[in-house]
């Protein structure tokens, strides 16, 4: 099991996107705490490494004060989120409860008192599933539910990652303090079809407020092109199907939720991201709109949005996301969108809503070079199998275009790359070259190496002058 227990340890610390978000009060609302995805704590107040200081970090006087442990309800994919001081019905700040919210693949969401050693929740435990009278998905039994995330192969020949588990909510959920709402998608089988729900939940009182089957369409290609990772297909709209895994958290941004996808077979179909916003319709009742849809390879195969389950990364209003393998011919034509193997900054759109659009993208020299020109897509060769991390607070500069300091996009590969990107300019592709280049804002030079624990295959030529600087570190993979 990945996690069985949530442990409690001596502080529930404070973070400078939640302070303000929570009015004050430490919270840790959405995947590594802030829109720039840092996992950084700036304001800690409590945990300090300074001697003779209240709070100070040693093994004596930090660890652990008990765990919960949830009797058979799912293992936890999900990071937890916590509120402090939630207004439950009978309280009165500041003697209201700090909250740890975790939701599991069996579709339970708990919300647990931080400061109950016995584990105690401020309401009954939330069954997503049986909300709508479904289930999680078994894909242990059998035999085993007829969905590919559950039966698929993957571009190895093994079974999928998810073939011997439940699979229910995977994705780290978000909440929304400004309306005590807490968003969570779960993969739900009603009358043995599965399919995903965005559902609102009222962090206060475990009520739902609203829920929607996530669907959409795009324009692009119905029935996807053969060979992978190649461009074409049939049809002229492409449609969401549930054959994808929600591996990745969730992202609040303007009061628009975010929800993306990776298809499971990644061959079979595309990357999904869609955004939803809650409305109130008559003073008490609630719904759930889609606002955006955005498909990454809607002419192509995969480019699913895996990130380790890492949730997309904002600043300034735009979106930045990493795709898998998948098929690439982003603006090599007028007409082409596919964007596999690509860091994207997306532009969300505004009232009336409409389709997520690409301003701005990366894709690595190799996509097509990588072993001797087979390609990154064709050996599952993700590039987009880390997160996206926004360092605030941080120029970087160099001798030439960067001079006066450039704010940065870090994002790593399945090779074992780190890349550092210009968030103004990407860099895009070389154009009129089949080997794509680096962008130019940055020295050839490498920041730092430390040793592969596999050795790489071929990789064609090396990156052309003015390439990203990169790290190159131990094997990540996509799951």
């Amino acid at each position: 099991m990945l996690m069985s227990c949530l442990l409690a340890l001596t502080s529930m610390t404070a973070i400078s996107l939640a302070q303000q978000l929570c009015s004050g009060t430490p919270c840790v609302t959405t995947w590594h705490n802030d829109l720039n995805r840092t996992g950084w704590q700036p304001d800690e107040a409590l945990l300090t490494a300074a001697p003779n200081q209240p709070g100070t970090v040693n093994q004596s006087t930090f660890g652990l004060l008990y765990q919960w442990k949830p009797a058979n309800y799912g293992i936890v994919y999900a990071q937890p989120l916590a509120v402090s001081q939630v207004p439950v019905s009978g309280c009165t700040p500041p003697n209201c409860p700090n909250v740890v919210f975790v939701a599991t693949e069996q579709d339970m969401l708990y919300a647990f008192n931080a400061t109950s050693s016995s584990g105690a929740t401020i309401w009954p435990a939330l069954n997503l599933a049986g909300y709508l009278n479904g289930t999680y998905v078994n894909c242990a039994s059998n035999p085993q539910p007829n969905w590919s995330v559950c039966t698929g192969k993957t571009e190895e020949g093994s079974s999928t990652p998810f073939s011997k588990i439940d699979v229910g909510v995977t994705g780290t959920p978000v909440i929304d303090p400004t309306t005590n709402t807490l968003y969570v998608v779960a993969a739900v089988e009603i009358s043995n079809v599965v399919n995903y729900y965005l559902f609102a939940v009222d962090i206060t009182s475990g009520i739902v407020k609203a829920y929607t089957q996530i669907a959409g369409s795009v324009p692009g290609s119905q029935t996807p092109p053969t060979p992978k990772c190649t461009t074409g297909g049939t049809g002229t709209t492409q449609t969401f199907d549930n054959s994808h895994i929600q591996r990745s958290g969730l992202l609040l941004l303007n009061g628009i939720v975010y929800v993306s996808f990776a298809p499971l077979p990644e061959a079979s179909e595309s990357g999904w991201m869609f955004g939803y916003w809650l409305s109130v319709t008559d003073g008490s009742n609630y719904n759930l709109s889609q606002a955006s849809a955005f498909s990454s390879t809607p002419h192509g195969t995969g480019g699913g949005i895996w990130g380790s389950g890492a949730a997309p990364a904002s600043i300034n209003g735009d979106i930045f996301v990493a795709t898998g393998n998948g098929t690439f011919d982003l603006r090599q034509n007028p007409a082409d969108v596919d964007a596999g193997d690509s860091l994207l900054n997306l532009q969300p759109p505004t009232p009336p809503y409409t389709l997520l659009t690409i301003s701005d993208f990366f894709t690595p020299y190799d996509v097509f070079s990588y072993d001797n020109n087979v390609g990154l897509c064709y050996n599952d060769e993700d590039f987009g199998s880390g997160g996206v991390l926004l360092p605030p607070n941080f120029t970087y500069k160099n001798s030439g275009t960067c001079s006066a300091g450039c704010s940065v996009a870090i994002t790593a590969d399945k090779q074992s790359n780190l890349y550092v990107m210009d968030q103004d300019d990407l860099g895009g592709p070389n154009a009129g070259t089949a080997a794509l280049a680096a962008p130019t804002t940055f020295s050839a030079s490498p920041l730092r190496r430390y040793p592969r624990t596999t050795q790489p295959k071929a990789t064609g030529p090396a990156p052309p002058t003015g390439s990203t600087e990169l790290i190159t570190g131990s094997t990540i993979r996509p799951r």
